[in-house]
């Protein structure tokens, strides 16, 4: 899904990212692909800044398993299919990095 339509249907993207940071999400100049092989697993993993992938027990929504991932203290980026990755489908950018990178800046701009 390409980010010059802002992404007006987040749940057509495959992967579940806070709703503070689709301004960040937006400002990607290309479009995100799930890594790995076309036919997705069912069940999620959260990813987290550090880029470590958190297997989820039970059958949460992705909502939810961001919400459970706050629980734990981490830093989370996004839920995806277990085992995957989202990237730039062009740079291969990991989405983990963008958004780390761009909450820094963020904040970075803000402290100025």
């Amino acid at each position: 899904m390409s980010t010059e339509e802002h992404h007006s249907k987040l749940s057509e993207l495959g992967f579940t990212i806070q709703m503070e940071d689709l301004p960040y999400l937006n400002e990607y100049q290309g479009d995100w692909a799930i890594s790995g092989p076309e036919q997705l697993p069912n069940n999620y993993w959260l990813v987290t800044f550090d880029g470590k992938g958190h297997p989820v027990q039970g059958s949460m929504s992705p909502q939810q398993i961001l919400d459970w991932g706050k629980r734990q203290g981490w830093e989370c980026a996004y839920v995806a299919p277990y085992g995957r990755y989202v990237e730039g489908q062009y740079d291969g950018v990991r989405l983990d990095d963008w958004l780390r990178d761009r909450r820094r800046k963020h904040k970075q701009d803000h402290v100025h």
